[in-house]
């Protein structure tokens, strides 16, 4: 509502918190994307996106003929699908998928913790800004201080 102004329903305002939370699953993609057209297997990738692509205009169609804007958000969630390229990715680098959760497992818990914050308190839109650069900041820092050690010793920095 900050940026809509006047122009936006109270209404909905549920409804675009969860099609963020899709559209940041459907962005953990982007890496295995790269990855696997880095490593030459732009087939899978598009064979992964089309599915997911195709699934997303079907749950689209079909649930908001159903339940109007709420399905069509719901819809979107389809493209989770497109994470698959990410598994893969991260199989490739990884003995067990156990391994990777590991490394991932703190970060995501900061994410979620610090998402349902910012989610369910009302508060404005800079103490909204504030606990997201202290989200991003953890984040970074402990992305710097994991993952350093694992890019020098494949010499991807």
């Amino acid at each position: 509502s900050f940026f809509l102004g006047s122009n936006f329903q109270k209404s909905f305002q549920a409804y675009f918190y969860i099609l963020s939370i899709i559209y940041g699953f459907y962005t953990l993609s982007v890496t295995g994307y790269y990855i696997l057209l880095g490593e030459g297997k732009s087939k899978k990738v598009m064979n992964v996106t089309l599915v997911s692509s195709i699934g997303v205009l079907v749950s689209i169609y079909l649930l908001s003929k159903e339940l109007g804007l709420l399905g069509a958000v719901l819809g979107n969630a389809f493209f989770i699908l497109i994470n698959k390229l990410l598994l893969d990715a991260m199989a490739g680098y990884y003995k067990s998928i156990i391994d990777w959760a590991r490394l991932l497992f703190a970060p995501t818990c900061i994410l979620i913790a610090l998402l349902l914050i910012n989610l369910t308190s009302d508060i404005n839109i800079y103490q909204k800004a504030a606990i997201f650069s202290i989200m991003m900041l953890i984040l970074v820092l402990n992305f710097f201080k994991k993952y350093r050690s694992f890019a020098i010793d494949r010499a991807i920095v």
